[in-house]
């Protein structure tokens, strides 16, 4: 016998790789975790039959000969199991620990598990046919874990595997109903509680949202996950942190959009546990105010400042005086490529030339003025501490395609340029 199995408190992605890994290896039993998310649990409840699945009860008295762990690196041993079984690990996580002899890893850093085995279902001869219900399955797994293909994290391959799956018939309104699914009752009043406690917070000047609460008083609450994508959605932060006492422990669940805040580590040195933009951690004792006080300790160590303009800018730029003429500032801008320069007087920086402003005033017959008559005037400019979100809004403000890079005292040190911001396109520095 062979067995899939997948991690506890299982999200539509766990749901979905357990089916793609039975369609590639159908000899192998898709086995689900005890655990379920609320919207998984509903789904199954309603096309449930229609899909393989099997509970570990159920499973045939029999040794496990192979096991297949899907988008989880660790699963609960089913039984049949022996610590030598042999395992295939399928995940779109990096491998988290040197493994045993007997295991396997098979990884790829996609946005979801779903689409590595969504690859490999496209790929196979002949083609295996998909119904609509499992290919909408498979899209839920792939939407899911990359936001609606909206994700940092997410590649092209997942935009080309949900684009194959809705060749396959998925349907999209099916998709939307399950990762909308409401709160409940309980989760909803807790959701108004955190909102009315959250802190924001400014970390190596990253944006940070703290949200603390207690859960109401013999109130139980399922899925504290499920406030996480609401939350982020009213808040925008590169990080998010939930932090809920439910009477007989404490949770946290932390939430990271950028690269530069690392929930995962995060979660890990407070006993949890998970990757880098999704993690949670359990305390079974101490208080709220305690693992709060832990919790903002360790914070920094997990958070790299944003890119400054310092790390971009040019040093050093020529400038031209705004008494050069237009037609010299023409001859120095053919020769030299530049598309702009700052203009500066005794130190002073007075505003920017660039080259459509000399061919605007050349076409007028202008070749004799000096530059401040063509040039962009204002000491626009920005500092070398000051955040890429800095230098952008300054560019949408002024129109500059250059923009001066001054220091404390105003003197010139530097200019930045669009094509300096180019070079950024793959590099995610966060918000």
């Amino acid at each position: 016998m062979q067995v899939i199995l997948s991690h506890e408190h299982a999200d539509f992605d766990a749901l979905a790789s357990l089916l793609g890994a039975h369609k590639l290896f159908p000899d192998a039993l898709p086995v689900l975790p005890r655990s379920l998310n609320r919207n998984l649990r509903d789904f199954l409840v309603l096309y449930g039959g229609q899909l393989p699945f099997r509970d570990a009860a159920s499973l045939p008295r029999e040794p496990v000969e192979r096991a297949i762990f899907v988008d989880s690196q660790t699963a609960q041993f089913v039984r049949g199991m022996r610590p030598e079984t042999p395992v295939c690990i399928i995940d779109h996580h990096a491998r988290e620990r040197e493994l045993p002899a007997h295991y396997r890893y098979e990884g790829e850093p996609l946005a979801a598990t779903t689409s590595l085995l969504v690859e490999r279902l496209a790929r196979c001869e002949p083609a295996l046919a998909l119904e609509a219900l499992e290919a909408t399955l498979l899209l839920l797994g792939i939407y899911e874990d990359s936001g609606r293909l909206s994700y940092v994290g997410t590649t092209a391959r997942d935009l080309r595997a949900a684009a194959w799956l809705l060749e396959q018939g998925a349907r999209l309104e099916l998709v939307d109903e399950f990762l909308r699914h409401p709160l409940s009752p309980a989760q909803s009043r807790l959701f108004d509680r955190l909102r009315a406690k959250a802190e924001a917070l400014q970390v190596h000047d990253q944006p940070i949202v703290l949200a603390c609460a207690s859960a109401g008083a013999g109130e139980p609450i399922e899925e504290i996950s499920a406030l996480a994508q609401p939350l982020l959605d009213l808040w925008q932060p590169a990080g998010l942190l939930i932090l809920v006492d439910l009477g007989g422990h404490l949770q946290l669940v932390a939430r990271s959009r950028s690269d530069r805040v690392d929930v995962g580590g995060l979660a890990e040195r407070l006993g949890g546990g998970g990757h880098r933009r999704a993690a949670a951690a359990v305390a079974r004792h101490g208080d709220l105010a305690g693992f709060r006080a832990a919790l903002l300790a360790a914070l920094p160590d997990f958070v790299q400042p944003p890119i400054r303009v310092a790390d971009l800018m040019r040093p050093d730029p020529e400038t031209l005086s705004p008494e050069l003429s237009i037609a010299e500032a023409e001859t120095r801008m053919r020769a030299l490529g530049h598309a702009g320069y700052p203009v500066v007087e005794a130190g002073r920086l007075l505003g920017l030339i660039t080259r459509d402003d000399v061919d605007r005033a050349i076409r007028h017959d202008r070749h004799k003025q000096p530059l401040r008559e063509a040039m962009r005037p204002g000491p626009v400019s920005v500092h070398p501490e000051d955040p890429l979100r800095r230098l952008r809004a300054t560019m949408l403000t002024s129109g500059w395609g250059q923009i001066p890079v001054v220091d404390a005292s105003g003197a010139l040190v530097g200019i930045v340029t669009r094509s300096d911001l180019l070079r950024l396109w793959n590099q995610e520095d966060g918000p």
